[in-house]
């Protein structure tokens, strides 16, 4: 058993009330912001339309606030995991700064599993994806004997359409490579089925 000792900042990891409290600690980080703030779990995103020196500006003092907050609650941010994606042609890609860390520039970013990139493209989160159920389709092939249609149809429904289809809506196919390459995992399925491993 564990000695008893006095917590002085953060809340207990592993405990049943551990996420609640997490989330009443931390749920005066956007007080005082005026930047678009979202917040899920210990994973903080701050954005806002920077098309001015004024917006600059004010984006720049909310990273101060939210860094002055981390300071006070003794809750700092993992300056090496901070970093700036800059989207749209018109952004002026100014300099930010966390604390007296300058944040680094990022073109792609992953963000609870899907792949952000900053022209608004899914190609890297389709590759990523087709690779990941081509991995699992690798492993059923290698390891599983019987492939009729009925074994291997359970095993890709289990096993395989979920990585296809993981927050599908939210980065959804618009481009037909993109579109070809996931296309080519279901062919690939069907073809390790006895009797079917001509059919397109």
């Amino acid at each position: 058993m564990s000695e008893w000792a006095q917590v002085l900042s953060g809340v207990p990891q592993g405990s049943v009330l551990g996420p609640l409290l997490f989330l009443i600690y931390i749920n005066d980080t956007d007080e005082g912001i005026i930047s678009k703030i979202c917040k899920f779990a210990d994973d903080t995103k701050l954005g806002w339309v920077a098309d001015s020196e004024e917006a600059v500006d004010a984006l720049r003092q909310d990273l101060r606030k939210l860094y002055q907050w981390s300071v006070d609650w003794q809750m700092l941010f993992n300056d090496s995991k901070c970093v700036v994606m800059h989207l749209g042609a018109k952004n002026n890609k100014a300099e930010y700064r966390l604390g007296n860390s300058k944040l680094m520039e990022t073109e792609q970013e992953k963000d609870l599993g899907i792949i952000i990139h900053n022209n608004s493209k899914s190609s890297a989160q389709c590759l990523a994806v087709a690779k990941k159920a081509n991995a699992v389709l690798g492993m059923i092939r290698r390891n599983i004997k019987n492939k009729d249609k009925d074994t291997v149809l359970r095993l890709y429904k289990g096993l395989v359409r979920p990585h296809l289809e993981h927050n599908a809506p939210v980065w959804s196919l618009h481009l037909k490579k993109d579109i070809e390459m996931l296309e080519q995992v279901q062919r690939r399925a069907t073809k390790m089925i006895k009797r079917m491993w001509n059919v397109e």
